[in-house]
C-alpha cells in the first residue's frame, strides 16, 4: 500500500529539476520584463531633465527680457527727468537774469 501511493504521489507532483526550469524560464522572462522597465524609467528621467532644463532655460530669457525692458523704462524716465531738469534751470537762470537786468536799470 505505501508503494502504491508513493507511485501516485510521484505521478501527481512534477519533479524537482523541472520546477527548477519552470522557475528559471520565469525568471529569465521577468529579467526581459525589469530590463524594459529599466529602460523606459531611463528614458522617462532623460526626458524629465530635459523638459525641467528648458523650463529653467526659458524663465531666464524671460526674466532677462523683463530686466531689459525695466531698464530701458528707468533709463527713459531717467532722460525725462532730466530734460525737465534742464528747462527748469534754464527758466530759473533766464529769470535770474532778467531780475538781475531789472534791479540794475533800477539802480
Amino acid at each position: 500500500r505505501d508503494l502504491a501511493e508513493a507511485n501516485v504521489k510521484d505521478a501527481y507532483l512534477p519533479s524537482i529539476p523541472s520546477l527548477k526550469n519552470a522557475l528559471m524560464e520565469m525568471k529569465r522572462n521577468m529579467m526581459s520584463q525589469v530590463e524594459e522597465l529599466k529602460e523606459k524609467q531611463r528614458a522617462s528621467e532623460m526626458f524629465f531633465d530635459k523638459s525641467l532644463m528648458k523650463v529653467k532655460k526659458d524663465e531666464k530669457e524671460e526674466l532677462e527680457a523683463a530686466k531689459l525692458a525695466y531698464e530701458g523704462d528707468i533709463a527713459e524716465e531717467e532722460r525725462k527727468l532730466e530734460n525737465a531738469t534742464s528747462y527748469n534751470d534754464s527758466q530759473l537762470e533766464a529769470m535770474e537774469k532778467e531780475l538781475q537786468q531789472n534791479i540794475e536799470l533800477a539802480g
